[in-house]
């Protein structure tokens, strides 16, 4: 397994031949830790939840066009807000990836 962060949440995992993305957040794309540059494959796209220093939806728009056979998982508040953009979300895992439903984190301001 490969793993490589891109700044903040941003992680690229390369395993068993597959290519999965995690979370491109805005700070990762707007200081340009991640671009579609970096990437030349990409299997899957997590994200872990709707917050924009996790999801940044102009880059995922981006990659749905590079990939087209890209499959995204998250859960129902992303796959909501996705839907809206004309992006299918699948909220139920594949056999390669399980999902498990666990709290955000507090936030402390």
């Amino acid at each position: 397994m490969k793993i490589s962060k891109h700044i903040h949440s941003c992680l690229l995992i390369k395993e068993n031949n597959k290519v999965i993305l995690i979370d491109p957040g805005s700070y990762s794309i707007e200081d340009k830790g991640i671009t579609l540059d970096n990437i030349s494959v990409l299997d899957y796209l997590l994200i872990s939840h709707e917050h924009l220093d996790h999801l940044y939806i102009p880059f995922v728009q981006e990659l749905t066009l590079k990939f087209p056979d890209l499959i995204i998982i998250s859960n129902e508040a992303v796959s909501k807000k996705l839907y809206a953009e004309n992006i299918k979300v699948n909220v139920e895992g594949t056999e390669f990836i399980e999902l498990v439903d666990t709290p955000h984190e507090h936030v402390f301001g």
